[in-house]
């Protein structure tokens, strides 16, 4: 879809991989979600200020290494998707307060 609709915006198609990314983390395809993620992540780098994505994508990312077993790669992303989540509006949010809850279960401290 995303290479199919190149004119959408760059977070509308960050949003799609992200949500493709999910369908397969669901699924326990976990190397073809990290595939997607990290493309959302190439496509977000344009546009730095919307925190909302940075964080959902750090965040997904996060939970991708950990289906890898990658517990540390987990851990790094985690405090990412915690740290870019402070940035939004209203940073004491329920996303802001999951994504740090879930780092300090993988021992991160902020």
């Amino acid at each position: 879809l995303y290479e199919a609709m190149p004119e959408l915006p760059v977070d509308v198609l960050a949003s799609v991989c992200n949500n493709l990314g999910l369908l397969h983390l669901d699924a326990k395809r976990y190397s073809e979600a990290m595939e997607e993620f990290v493309r959302a992540g190439e496509m977000i780098v344009s546009i730095p200020e919307n925190h909302y994505v940075q964080a959902v994508t750090a965040g997904n990312r996060a939970y991708a290494h950990y289906g890898l077993g990658e517990r540390e790669a987990a851990r790094e992303w985690m405090g990412r998707a915690a740290k870019e989540s402070e940035k939004i509006e209203g940073a004491e949010g329920e996303l802001c307060r999951h994504y740090r809850k879930l780092y300090a279960q993988l021992g991160g401290k902020l």
